[in-house]
């Protein structure tokens, strides 16, 4: 959903277009699966700002030390303006919201992950597979 003026639900086939946009640029091909994570996320409470340039999904959590985390679930943007434009839209989000901390990462581009170190953002998690 957007939040603001210009609230609308999220539709299935906001979500197909960007799945097959994400697909295409990273070489994916679980089409159906990346769109039933994505609508089992909407159900769970998670929500979605989405622009034409740009989408991100983010849920809200407490540490265990009470601190609110925004945990970006997912983002993409379709030109470097667009990327520029989502990382605003986050931090927007996030300080209207009453976070301590965004967390965010990305498990397809490493470059993304490289960015945000960049940016001051402090590594959170690993992963290695198995």
């Amino acid at each position: 959903m957007r939040w603001g003026s210009d609230m609308r639900e999220v539709q299935h086939e906001d979500i197909v277009k960007w799945v097959e946009y994400i697909n295409k640029k990273f070489g994916k091909a679980c089409h159906a699966t990346t769109v039933n994570w994505f609508e089992r996320l909407l159900r769970c409470g998670a929500r979605v700002v989405l622009e034409d340039e740009y989408y991100f999904a983010y849920a809200m959590q407490m540490d265990a030390w009470g601190d609110v985390q925004f945990v970006v679930l997912s983002a993409c943007s379709n030109s470097v303006r667009g990327f520029f434009n989502m990382q605003k839209a986050i931090e927007s989000k996030a300080r209207e919201l009453d976070a301590t901390y965004i967390v965010a990462g990305s498990e397809l581009d490493d470059r993304y992950n490289k960015w945000l170190v960049k940016q001051g953002y402090q590594p959170f998690l690993y992963k290695k597979e198995l």
